[in-house]
């Protein structure tokens, strides 16, 4: 089988590596000069264990994902670092609230436990002194996103698969028995077709309707010690639209703070300036006694989605598109994946 992957995000690197292993011939076209143009490049790099709603595929998928990049940084030579996340609460009422959402995470399956101010000193030594405890969730990890694509590309160079960079589909025509791709340099005929191009789906495909996207501000920094992604149980100082965020370490030695959340139009606004980047970090100063050094802020755009959407795996005679991947699809791509060759 000859198979056809458009966009080289975490995703479709993932759909390209599974192929591989299961004897598909395998060309991914990619319309930037390089990895990491899109939402894959531009993240957190948190592989997660909680996701809302627990029920929902996106949750499961990465539920089955997470323990898979142990493998996969083993096997493509990209750093992973394995650490708890912590739910931190400030008094006596949000120790209470924390009692009960730690129960009900442990009625849910996850691996939690309600720890002290001096457990949880000892997994973030800079934590602030005024957090009382926290809520340690196990099974997390973090990685460098750019690093980890990178590893991908490399890995299925060696391998024989065709990558073309700077080569953007135009059309994908299914009309026919094998579907054609119409690209800026030539026309291709494949067995199979799978769209995962993340914001460029919308361009490509015209019946998915219309994509929102938003975009979030991200702050590297050094010197802070801390061996835990750390999260206020409830936040003083994030506004409403914030999506999730804290303090992540990373495999090498920086400090993530973030993201933030705002509205944009377009899905490949990366555009972050210094005002961003030190609200972004205020809105986490609340986790710690001291003001940590930027060395480093980016923005990074994904398609919104509302918590009841999961992602969207459709299929039209033999072409496949995926789109609407919203947080955790770095965590879930592996997993998503099996699911999609499985489908092939």
């Amino acid at each position: 089988m000859r198979l056809a992957i458009v966009g080289a995000g975490i995703v479709g690197l993932n759909i390209a590596l599974e192929s591989l292993k299961r004897g598909i011939e395998v060309t991914i076209f990619e319309e930037a000069s390089d990895v990491g143009r899109g939402a894959s490049g531009h993240t957190a790099g948190v592989i997660h264990v909680l996701q809302l709603p627990f029920k929902s595929w996106k949750s499961r998928l990465a539920l089955k994902g997470n323990p898979i990049y142990d493998s996969l940084s083993e096997s493509l030579g990209f750093r992973i670092r394995r650490l708890p996340a912590l739910l931190a609460y400030r008094n006596y009422a949000e120790k209470a609230a924390a009692f009960v959402v730690a129960k009900y995470l442990k009625f849910k399956g996850f691996k939690v436990k309600l720890i002290d101010k001096r457990a949880t000193k000892d997994l973030c030594p800079d934590i602030s002194r005024h957090i009382k405890g926290s809520i340690k969730v196990d099974g997390y990890g973090t990685v460098i996103p750019l690093e980890v694509l990178k590893a991908y590309v490399k890995f299925l160079k060696e391998r024989s698969v065709e990558i073309h960079f700077n080569e953007k589909v135009i059309e994908v025509k299914s009309e026919d028995t094998k579907p054609e791709l119409i690209t800026t340099k030539n026309t291709y005929t494949f067995d199979k077709v799978i769209v995962a191009a993340g914001g460029g789906t919308k361009d490509l495909i015209q019946d998915i309707g219309n994509l929102e996207f938003v975009k979030g501000t991200m702050v590297l920094t050094k010197g802070i010690d801390c061996n835990a992604i750390v999260a206020a149980l409830f936040s003083k100082t994030r506004n409403k639209k914030t999506k999730g965020g804290g303090i992540i370490p990373w495999p090498d030695g920086r400090v993530l703070f973030g993201p933030s959340f705002e509205e944009t139009n377009s899905p490949w606004d990366t555009n972050a300036s210094e005002r961003d980047a030190k609200e972004t970090l205020g809105r986490y100063l609340d986790l710690l006694d001291s003001s940590p050094k930027i060395v480093e802020y980016f923005a990074g755009t994904r398609i919104k989605a509302p918590p009841k959407y999961d992602f969207i795996v459709k299929k039209e005679k033999n072409v496949i598109v995926i789109y609407g991947i919203d947080s955790p699809g770095f965590t879930a791509a592996p997993a998503l994946a099996r699911h999609v060759v499985d489908s092939l």
